[in-house]
């Protein structure tokens, strides 16, 4: 049971057991965020972004954030989502279930869409084909009347594929 530390400048700390890297490519930072906010941080650092959110105390900050980073605007939401009083999470709640109901009604029409489709496919492909069928079986001079038995056209659509 060799435990090790290594701790490097880039705050990345690993943890040994014997040879094998138990933790690997975890970072740890330590905060201070009184220091955070003194130090005019750069919005374009992910850490950055997320200690504005989880700091919260300058609004510019976190809109700067969440301009930059799609994910910290959803947490954002999230936070107030939990964090709210009743009738925000009641809202929050009803938005989130018409949100899934839509989801969920787009998912069934997008299917329905498709077998619809695929059924008109394959009628038209199966009439294009007993077109072709008809076709050959009048080239060879077959009766109009064993055409229409075994294509399943009407007379009408026979005689006018022999026009």
């Amino acid at each position: 049971m060799n435990k090790k530390w290594n701790t490097k400048k880039d705050r990345t700390i690993k943890l040994f057991y014997g040879n094998y890297e138990v933790i690997k490519g975890m970072q740890w930072y330590f905060i201070e965020l009184p220091k955070f906010r003194a130090s005019n941080p750069d919005m374009g650092d992910k850490v950055n972004q997320w200690l504005a959110l989880i700091d919260s105390e300058d609004r510019g900050l976190l809109k700067m954030a969440e301009e930059k980073n799609k994910v910290i605007k959803e947490a954002k939401k999230e936070v107030e989502y939990l964090t709210g009083d009743e009738e925000v999470k009641r809202l929050a709640e009803l938005r989130e279930k018409w949100e899934m109901d839509r989801n969920s009604e787009i998912g069934q029409a997008q299917k329905e869409g498709e077998a619809k489709g695929r059924a008109e496919g394959k009628a038209e492909g199966i009439s294009e084909r007993n077109i072709e069928i008809a076709k050959s079986m009048l080239k060879d001079g077959i009766d109009l009347e064993i055409v229409m038995k075994y294509t399943g056209l009407s007379k009408k659509e026979v005689e006018e594929l022999l026009k």
